[in-house]
């Protein structure tokens, strides 16, 4: 008596395959813009924590806090222009004069390498002149708008008011 053998043949392997094949072609661009959104609404999330962060530290601390972007692989000093594709720090700022000194406290660093993966992060204008700083009634002055974008769509925008509250929308109006 002879014995069936069980399994797939190569003509019902190759047709899996390409139903498969298929359905991912199908799939495949609305994952991707999928992610696109939750990177750049994770990164909105991180900005605002960061800022409310800096805000709470700064009346904790009694002491005047800053906010602002970093030049990748230079953490001791704000970047001079709007970007923030890199990441930022807070630290406190006694002197004001933007750098982290020896007497001062780097408190976070937050490396983000945003343009490996596709985004950008800009302000609408240079920040109050680098960056966001509380004073130790945790008020700010600054009132700004930040974009993050890929490089092919979606963009969104981080408002920043005097107060320093954060809200994130696909307009540019706060």
């Amino acid at each position: 008596m002879l014995r069936r053998i069980q399994g797939f043949s190569l003509f019902e392997l190759l047709i899996a395959i390409s139903i498969i094949a298929t359905l991912w072609t199908f799939a495949a661009e609305p994952l991707n813009a999928f992610w696109t959104r939750r990177q750049i609404a994770l990164l909105g999330s991180d900005w605002g924590a960061a800022l409310s962060y800096t805000r709470m530290r700064a009346v904790q601390q009694r002491n005047d806090l800053t906010l602002c972007a970093i030049v990748s692989g230079i953490v001791n000093r704000c970047r001079r222009d709007n970007q923030w594709a890199d990441g930022w720090i807070i630290f406190t700022d006694s002197n004001k004069n933007w750098i982290v000194d020896a007497d001062e406290t780097l408190l976070v660093q937050h490396d983000l390498s945003l343009t490996k993966r596709g985004l950008s992060m800009t302000s609408n204008t240079l920040i109050n002149p680098f960056g966001i700083r509380f004073n130790a009634l945790g008020i700010s002055t600054t009132k700004a708008t930040l974009s993050i974008r890929t490089s092919s769509g979606p963009k969104r925008y981080i408002c920043i008011s005097n107060g320093a509250n954060v809200r994130m929308g696909d307009t540019s109006k706060c």
